[in-house]
C-alpha cells in the first residue's frame, strides 16, 4: 500500500517536471524565434534608410 503511494506521488511530480520542462523549452525556443525575427527586421530597416541616406 505505502510503497504504491509513493511510486504514484513519484510518477505525478514526474510528470508535473516534464511537462514544465516542455512547456518551458517551446517558450524559449519561441523566444528565440522572434529575437531572430527582429533582429533581420532591425537589420533590414536601417540599411534601408542608410541607403537612401547615401543617395539622396
Amino acid at each position: 500500500m505505502l510503497e504504491s503511494l509513493s511510486t504514484n506521488i513519484l510518477s505525478s511530480q514526474l510528470r508535473t517536471a516534464i511537462s514544465e520542462g516542455i512547456s518551458s523549452y517551446y517558450q524559449r525556443e519561441m523566444n528565440t524565434l522572434a529575437y531572430s525575427e527582429r533582429s533581420v527586421e532591425s537589420a533590414d530597416g536601417p540599411s534601408k534608410e542608410k541607403v537612401q541616406e547615401i543617395g539622396g
